[in-house]
């Protein structure tokens, strides 16, 4: 079976969450847009610039929008040679050269053999039917996608590369400003316009800030009635962004790199914002999937002892990422890393070319296991001091943060969950493939397996699952995704607003699909009265949640008048349900026992 997956200029009907979910989760390698640009140097003396005029297709003709954008602005030194796998470094000045913003540059990019294969089996998780999916076929795509990745490896080490987009490069650290002329205009006449600052996902292994075209956002923004200026960078992916362990660690390497160069982004942004007419003690950051993980990392970074965090809000969508504190699982994907390599230490690795080093990180990921991209957020001792959920329960994490606003899908984890998952058994496995240090211990394996996801399907278990495959997702979500929201809106319980996107079929990330619909998809005068409690179409949802996002960037509390009411978090779990049956509020699904048990860290 295969499936069209639809340009989202033309969505129409309910499907377009799906297939902008699936676009997301399954197909982020895609060639981006490329905008005209602006360019700056580090000074703004030294600034050349083009107008870039955003005509909207939004139906509100009069709030046509002229923007200036600012692309591919260095924050960072190269990260080469003796700066591979090391912190970033601010960049030297040079005031000879104007950065024309021209050159597009992109971080070192993989997708996963199990990703690709997965692609097989999509249609029969859209269409509700995952007990038919053909489990031999299913493996056996898997094999020959595997197979085929270490032949080529075997005949050519760099055969990997052969489709490599010519922007990845090693010097990728760069970020994107988009700055509404009105907001522009006002720089350094004593008021800033809101900031969002977006971190993109992709599984630590893929993606970039040009993933995400914020033009209807910003749109939507300007009929809200204040302007947010709009950042979106580049990190470190993959081995490069992301090896740790005590070895790596002991050799000069930084752990968790990737986090370190969205920091610095962020405090480059708090230097030079103002310039752009953003306010600097406006800034929210947000993330989707890997990203959102990220901004939970933020959050806790350094267990809140390098406060003030250099932004002051913070919104989550779909966090996700496979917990990594063990140091002998962190020195497991150094040493793979490096046998790949075909070398035995961090320095060596630093000599060899940069296309080995590619090479290299794309098997590695390709390789991964099923559901996972081959690297993650470690615990360090430092940046990570613990796992992001402990840190909150404990308070350590930045108290500076004003307000926090989080979301999750029901579905989170169904792309990512093993079709071959049909029965106990392979659900038992799952479940010590994911804590390997569970296989020494049987009783609590029968915990997990018979009491926190029992084998009873009639829908009264969490999310509701009915099949073993859903059971399975059920787990991999709450492990790796939406307990995280969980733990922060507890942290935040105040000064936090949660929602839970229901739009079937409702899979990872698939409120984006609302967040940044294209405008010519707003069609009408969508403040007239709706009733929200009622049926919604898309247009609705999209208006609800673009104007939830640019509120709560602007004031730090998501409501305006004729959107459904969003209630803050509290102590008794307040969200609201996005569906095409209306908005309502709720108790949160995710306040539950086993986010509860998760927390602790038992098995990790």
């Amino acid at each position: 079976a295969s499936i069209q997956f639809v340009d989202p200029r033309t969505w129409s009907s309910s499907t377009s969450v799906a297939h902008y979910s699936l676009r997301h989760a399954f197909l982020q390698q895609r060639p981006p847009r490329m905008l005209p640009c602006q360019s700056l140097t580090s000074d703004m003396n030294y600034i050349r610039r083009r107008t870039l005029t955003f005509v909207s297709p939004l139906s509100f003709d009069e709030y046509l929008l002229t923007s200036r954008q600012f692309s591919n602005v260095r924050y960072a030194a190269p990260p080469v040679g003796d700066l591979r796998f090391a912190a970033p470094q601010v960049p030297a000045v040079n005031r000879s050269v104007v950065q024309r913003g021209d050159v597009g540059r992109i971080c070192a990019q993989g997708s996963s053999d199990w990703f690709t294969a997965e692609l097989s089996v999509v249609p029969d998780l859209l269409s509700g039917n995952s007990a038919s999916i053909n489990v031999s076929e299913a493996t056996k795509t898997l094999q020959d996608l595997r197979a085929q990745t270490s032949a080529q490896v075997a005949a050519n080490s760099s055969a990997l590369l052969a489709n490599q987009d010519p922007r990845v490069s090693e010097d990728c650290l760069f970020l994107d400003v988009f700055a509404p002329k009105d907001a522009f205009d006002l720089a350094g006449k004593g008021y800033g316009s809101p900031v969002m600052v977006y971190i993109h996902g992709g599984g630590f292994a893929s993606g970039s800030k040009a993933d995400t075209d914020p033009t209807s956002l910003l749109d939507q923004a300007k009929v809200d009635g204040e302007d947010i200026v709009f950042v979106t960078i580049n990190y470190r992916l993959g081995a490069f962004g992301w090896l740790s362990g005590p070895e790596f660690q002991a050799s000069g390497g930084i752990a968790n790199a990737g986090l370190h160069d969205q920091r610095l982004a962020l405090e480059w942004v708090q230097k030079n914002i103002h310039l752009f007419g953003g306010d600097p003690n406006r800034v929210t950051i947000m993330g989707s999937s890997a990203g959102a993980s990220s901004v939970l990392h933020q959050i806790t970074a350094y267990g809140g002892k390098k406060s003030p965090a250099p932004f002051a809000q913070a919104i989550l969508e779909s966090p996700g990422f496979a917990p990594m504190p063990s140091a002998i699982q962190q020195q497991k994907t150094f040493d793979q890393y490096m046998s790949y390599l075909n070398v035995t230490s961090l320095t060596d690795a630093r000599q060899l070319p940069s296309q080995a080093l590619l090479a290299a990180n794309s098997l590695s990921i390709a390789l991964a296991p099923f559901g996972s991209f081959g690297y993650s957020i470690a615990v360090d001792g430092d940046f990570v001091p613990a796992l992001p959920g402990q840190l909150l329960a404990n308070g350590f994490y930045d108290k500076s943060i004003k307000n926090i606003m989080t979301g999750h899908a029901l579905n989170e984890a169904l792309g990512f969950t093993d079709p071959t998952t049909q029965n106990d058994t392979a659900f038992r496995k799952s479940v010590i493939g994911n804590f390997p240090s569970l296989a020494a211990y049987p009783d609590k394996v029968d915990y997990i397996v018979n009491t926190l996801y029992p084998p009873i399907f009639d829908g009264s278990q969490a999310q509701n699952y009915t099949t073993q495959l859903l059971r399975a997702s059920a787990f991999n979500s709450e492990v790796s995704l939406t307990c995280s929201n969980y733990y922060l809106n507890k942290a935040f319980a105040n000064s936090s607003y949660d929602y839970e996107f229901a739009v079937p079929p409702s899979l990872h990330v698939a409120s984006s699909a609302s967040i940044f619909t294209p405008t010519n998809v707003l069609r009408g005068n969508m403040t007239s009265n709706i009733d929200w409690k009622s049926p919604l179409d898309d247009a609705q949802i999209a208006y609800a949640m673009q104007s939830y996002v640019t509120r709560f960037v602007a004031t730090g509390n998501p409501n305006k008048d004729g959107i459904a009411e969003f209630g803050i978090y509290g102590g008794d779990n307040s969200v609201i349900v996005v569906n095409t049956t209306g908005i309502v509020g709720a108790r949160a699904s995710v306040a539950n026992e086993r986010c509860d048990f998760w927390r602790k860290g038992l098995f990790y």
